[in-house]
């Protein structure tokens, strides 16, 4: 983080975010009719839920045309599963139409409400991998433009190799064979292990990262008036 937005290492606090505690509360579950209704409806019906949450990429080149989405639709099919995109509010997409089993969100929608309930999430660069690990649920990452993205986009923190904890599929017949896998109930290995990465990147992997920044914020800023003035803070305060 110091690095990313150059500041000094003394000022970055490690909180874990506060976008996570959800993924891991189980009072925020969301129940199935709080979610978009076609993604409720597979959810009701059983279905191998995929997610698809590509990053931005600032070329605007189209990079979602490198997977055979006819192929992907058909997949889905054979395995009683369903794909789910969302793409960044600003990309402009237009995937193949006739698409039975895939579908597009809506690029306003907060995906993270939705992750319980995948089988498995297919990214690429986006920071939504780091997150998705608490889950402890197989990642595909799908990287076929990975040297024009380093180029015409952005610098990356990290190499896809060294924190990948699921395959690297950089053509569509690897990601297909990537999810078949999944689907059939297996986990295919990445190049590194998720229990490395994890203690590599998380010094927190808990629901309380919110109330460690509200204590943060109430010891460097409010000299302590939300811990004397409040429960919840004074529990927060406790988490430092």
């Amino acid at each position: 983080t110091a690095r990313a937005f150059d500041v000094p290492a003394g000022d970055v606090v490690i909180t874990g975010f506060p976008r996570d505690d959800q993924l891991l509360e189980e009072a925020s579950r969301p129940q199935a009719q709080d979610l978009p209704a076609s993604f409720s409806a597979a959810v009701a019906a059983g279905e191998i839920l995929f997610i698809y949450l590509p990053t931005f990429r600032d070329s605007g080149k189209p990079y979602y045309r490198a997977i055979d989405w006819r192929e992907l639709d058909a997949l889905m099919a054979r395995c009683g599963a369903r794909l789910f995109c969302k793409f960044h509010p600003v990309a402009e997409t237009a995937l193949d139409s006739g698409l039975q089993r895939i579908e597009v969100l809506p690029q306003d929608i907060d995906v993270y409400p939705l992750l319980r309930h995948t089988r498995a999430l297919i990214s690429d660069y986006s920071s939504i991998i780091f997150d998705y690990m608490l889950l402890d649920r197989p990642i595909v990452y799908f990287t076929p433009d990975l040297e024009e993205f380093v180029s015409g986009s952005r610098r990356l923190n990290f190499q896809p190799g060294d924190v990948a904890v699921g395959p690297l599929c950089s053509t569509s017949v690897e990601l297909l064979e990537a999810l078949e896998q999944i689907a059939q109930g297996n986990r295919p290995a990445g190049p590194q292990s998720r229990e490395q990465v994890m203690r590599r990147l998380f010094d927190h992997a808990d629901a309380n990262a919110s109330r460690r920044v509200m204590a943060e914020l109430d010891r460097r800023f409010l000299s302590g008036t939300l811990a004397h003035g409040d429960d919840a803070a004074r529990s927060a305060a406790s988490l430092q």
